[in-house]
């Protein structure tokens, strides 16, 4: 059992939910589209591909930066993204939640922070 301290340097809530307060105004963005992407491609939950188009779409400088240096057409990754994770016959939920997320918060912090 964890002490009541020890979860607040924690990603996650007790409950497994994400812990918003921790995350900077472009971050949350980053999240809210992944969540978005984990709807749009018929996920019912976030995993590590809708958080990589999460990125893409709430591109921030340090994206369009990896971007630039990779000679990458980001809008067009995105796209080939939605395509390769779109799923026709998924369990569809209308509001994936980052409570299921399926990869670790240490994952998660080197993506978005």
């Amino acid at each position: 059992m964890a002490f009541p301290d020890e979860s607040m340097d924690d990603v996650f809530k007790p409950g497994g939910s994400l812990r918003t307060d921790l995350l900077s105004d472009t971050a949350a963005k980053a999240v809210d589209e992944s969540i978005r992407m984990a709807r749009e491609t018929r996920w019912d939950s976030v995993r590590s591909p809708h958080v990589f188009m999460g990125l893409l779409a709430a591109c921030d400088p340090g994206v369009r930066d990896w971007g630039k240096r990779l000679g990458a057409d980001l809008p067009k990754l995105l796209g080939q993204f939605q395509e390769l994770f779109h799923q026709e016959e998924g369990a569809y939920c209308a509001t994936p939640t980052t409570g299921r997320v399926k990869i670790s918060a240490i994952e998660l912090h080197r993506w978005i922070c």
